[in-house]
């Protein structure tokens, strides 16, 4: 009976952390995030892919404690190693294009802007995100 408890004790400890786990399938069905802080504000950005689609929302807090909040809407599609998203921000009604080299390793999703429309939005030469 006691081994019982114990085996069954192990099984739920381990099947519960399953939900940490990436599908290596399609390693975007998530939400990932980075933090950005510059000399006037931080911010937290954070991609939430979902079959096909994915929403980025920037929240920047200023030293005032001035809260912005900027919201796109789109589609994804993976070829290779690259990742192109055509998003729109909520709050206007045009399409922005942004195409990334993408490497995952682990919990970390790097994307490296790989055309210069991505690269003057972005302004870094890389962003790492980790799983939500």
């Amino acid at each position: 009976m006691s081994l019982m408890l114990v085996l069954t004790a192990f099984t739920l400890t381990f099947s519960a952390c399953g939900g940490d786990d990436i599908d290596e399938s399609n390693p975007f069905n998530n939400s990932w995030v980075f933090y950005n802080t510059d000399k006037d504000s931080k911010g937290t950005h954070t991609f939430t892919f979902s079959n096909g689609s994915v929403t980025y929302t920037e929240k920047w807090v200023d030293e005032n404690n001035y809260v912005d909040i900027e919201t796109y809407n789109g589609t994804y599609s993976v070829d290779g190693d690259i990742i192109t998203m055509k998003v729109k921000r909520d709050e206007f009604n045009y399409w922005e294009t942004w195409v990334f080299k993408w490497s995952l390793s682990g919990k970390t999703l790097t994307l490296i802007p790989n055309n210069e429309d991505t690269k003057d939005y972005w302004a870094l030469t890389q962003i790492v995100l980790t799983k939500q």
